[in-house]
């Protein structure tokens, strides 16, 4: 992930990141600050991170961020 994000570190400058990262193991927090570490001249939301994503989790983040309804 971190690689993509380097290789078109300039292509992102100026757009918003919104990270949403399953995963099955831990290191949501260092997941999400290397997307913001990596992406300096992007905007960042908050990111949505989960090993059991469920539609009510991700339906009140996205109303968090201000894109659910």
């Amino acid at each position: 992930m971190t690689h993509f994000l380097e290789e078109n570190k300039a292509a992102l400058k100026g757009k918003t990141i919104i990270p949403f990262c399953t995963y099955q193991a831990t290191y949501r927090a260092e997941t999400l600050q290397a997307i913001v570490d990596v992406t300096p001249t992007a905007s960042h939301k908050e990111g949505y991170g989960t090993t059991n994503p469920n539609q009510n989790d991700v339906d009140a983040w996205l109303k968090k961020i201000g894109l659910g309804k």
